[in-house]
């Protein structure tokens, strides 16, 4: 069976929710090709996402002042700042997905 290598907004979003949801799993990108996206394969879902989606789009001012206001609730008394705890909260609150990364 050919494979298609070429991403649409479609399967962007697909990727992205998927991504939201799987995160912690293991095999996330097998699961996403079998089960979301069998036109892919797992390596250019992985790809795709490491190189186009996972940094989105650049943070807003207020995402940087919300950033701003959570450094010092989530910093832990050994000085270590959650940017992964960060990131969900960003979501949660601006429905936007940002990598550990860009934060």
């Amino acid at each position: 069976m050919s494979r298609v290598a070429i991403f649409d907004q479609n399967s962007d979003n697909i990727i992205v929710e998927c991504m939201l949801k799987w995160q912690a799993m293991p095999n996330r990108y097998v699961m996403i090709s079998r089960q979301r996206l069998p036109m892919y394969t797992p390596r250019q879902i992985s790809r795709r996402w490491n190189n186009h989606l996972k940094h989105g789009k650049p943070l807003t001012e207020r995402e940087k002042s919300f950033i701003s206001y959570l450094v010092p609730i989530t910093t832990t008394t050994r000085g270590q700042t959650s940017w992964t705890r960060i990131c969900y909260k960003l979501y949660d609150r601006f429905h936007v997905l940002h990598s550990a990364d860009k934060t």
